[in-house]
């Protein structure tokens, strides 16, 4: 019986041993790779997050536990200001015709991404910088979802290490910036 409840101890320890260490080793890695602005939201059962401050803009960036080797990274940020929709869909080849879809005339940019939505705030958001800065999103295996209802939202692959992290943030919030830029 005491060989039975050890082997039950140790199962339960080992199940509780994953998560804990997951969860220290997520926020060295939220440290480490903080941007300026960026501050650690500690969270108890749960991989921890961030909140951003920048001048103009608030946001915030959810992790999701990888449960299979997955998880990824939420960010969402505060334009201060509603804005019309613009969704954008990650594809291959040529862009197939559809309702709603516009082309910008980039070829690289078109060639990957379509996105729906209002066309005259399509014409005034995406310029040359916001477009660059989708496609290295996307290259990075990240995915802007929509810029719209006064908010963009990012989602990407959980950060593994700092420069990862660092990189990711960097990447959200210059295209934070840049869209914000092009608002008149």
């Amino acid at each position: 019986m005491t060989t039975y409840l050890l082997g039950i101890a140790l199962v339960v320890g080992l199940s509780l041993v994953k998560p804990i260490w997951s969860r220290r080793r997520h926020l060295g890695v939220l440290r480490d790779g903080l941007i300026e602005g960026a501050a650690v939201v500690p969270r108890l059962w749960t991989l921890s997050g961030l909140r951003i401050e920048r001048p103009g803009w608030r946001g915030l960036v959810e992790f999701e536990q990888p449960w299979e080797g997955g998880g990824h990274a939420l960010f969402r940020a505060d334009l201060g200001r509603p804005t019309p929709d613009l969704v954008f869909h990650v594809h291959e080849g040529a862009m197939r015709a559809a309702p709603g879809l516009r082309a910008t005339g980039d070829p690289a940019f078109d060639a990957r991404i379509a996105v729906a939505g209002d066309p005259d705030f399509a014409r005034q958001v995406l310029g040359a910088g916001v477009r660059s800065r989708v496609l290295a999103l996307v290259e990075g295996g990240s995915r802007v979802r929509y810029i719209g209802r006064g908010a963009i939202e990012v989602v990407g692959p959980l950060p593994r290490d700092p420069a990862a992290c660092r990189a990711f943030l960097e990447s959200c919030a210059a295209l934070t910036e840049d869209v914000i830029g092009s608002f008149p």
